[in-house]
């Protein structure tokens, strides 16, 4: 598939998601944020969660919200989006083992660029329509399957390397991703739960961050929430306590578990 051809597969599932406004509600499209920039990632990062926190009357698209840094400013430290900007980032620039290798989101015109993973990735959400802060399991799960062949179209277009679930595999089938039925997931050491199968990485439930060492390995480690002064000095976080290399040789395409 050429890039043309995937640009216009994503404007297709774009009009069908916008279309669901006339059904479902007011919707929020999602789906690969800028497909130019996506199609030429070599680590391609999904993140798949269950629906939009807005109480907008309107639909609007996390194409738009991804590419606008006053909004990305307005929502970094609530609590999703701050984990969302730092794994995003920790996966698709490599970042290292320690608190330092990350930018600080607190003082973000330091760091050109911060924000821009955002606009290298894919998101969708289980349910297009919009929601509240609070999610219920049973609105989700009769969303997803209403959703559902528009849901696996768009992450089979996604084709991603690395699919982040937020909570919600258990909406799915897990054949639809070659996960077999009897393989337990992984558990790093700080509780993040994740398959490697076939290539891919799927991260069931994410507790702490996700991120690319020096090397171009994936490791686990704490979401690098920004510490706390302690006597002028910031404590050191845990972000470069990494699983053990067997385990991570199976997130990337060149290394396999």
């Amino acid at each position: 598939m050429d890039l043309s051809i995937f640009t216009t597969r994503c404007k297709e599932l774009d009009k069908r998601i916008w279309a669901l406004g006339n059904e479902q509600g007011y919707v929020a499209v999602d789906g690969v944020i800028d497909p130019k920039r996506y199609f030429g990632e070599p680590l391609k990062l999904l993140w798949i969660c269950k629906e939009p926190n807005s109480q907008a009357e309107y639909n609007w698209r996390y194409q738009w919200c991804f590419h606008d840094e006053e909004w990305v400013r307005g929502v970094k430290y609530t609590t999703f989006y701050k984990r969302f900007i730092y794994t995003s980032w920790g996966i698709l620039n490599g970042a290292g083992c320690g608190w330092y290798d990350f930018p600080d989101l607190s003082n973000p015109d330091h760091y050109p660029g911060l924000f821009d993973s955002l606009k290298r990735i894919a998101f969708i959400n289980v349910k297009k329509e919009l929601g509240e802060s609070r999610s219920y399991d049973n609105e989700i799960r009769r969303h997803c399957a209403a959703n559902m062949e528009l849901l696996l179209s768009q992450i089979a277009l996604a084709d991603a390397d690395v699919i982040i679930f937020g909570n919600t595999l258990r909406y799915f089938d897990r054949r639809d991703f070659a996960i077999p039925s009897d393989m337990e997931p992984y558990v790093s050491p700080v509780r993040n739960h994740y398959y490697p199968v076939g290539g891919k990485l799927y991260a069931r439930r994410m507790a702490s961050g996700i991120f690319r060492d020096s090397g171009g390995r994936l490791r686990n480690g704490y979401s690098p929430e920004r510490p706390p002064l302690e006597g002028g000095r910031h404590s050191a976080t845990g972000i470069n306590r990494g699983v053990k290399q067997s385990e991570t040789d199976a997130c990337t395409r060149s290394t396999s578990a």
